[in-house]
């Protein structure tokens, strides 16, 4: 199970997801925005510095690769 939120983020968004390995954020033009690994099951990322608008937010664990969309608002 993956847990995404707040979505819409504004400021900080958490993710959770067991034996996630890698976060990418990519614009809906396909711009990778983060790409960061991941060393346990949740992660915090600053939204703030995203522009207003979409992204796809792809982790990857060992296994697997989740895909969700998420929203920035300012």
């Amino acid at each position: 199970a993956v847990e995404v939120y707040p979505n819409p983020a504004n400021a900080e968004m958490n993710i959770i997801c067991e034996g996630m390995k890698r976060i990418t954020i990519i614009s809906i033009s396909g711009k990778v925005m983060l790409d960061t690994e991941v060393a346990n099951d949740k992660k915090t990322i600053d939204m703030s510095r995203f522009a207003q608008g979409s992204y796809v937010l792809r982790i990857s664990t060992s296994d697997n690769i989740i895909t969700r969309i998420v929203t920035v608002t300012k």
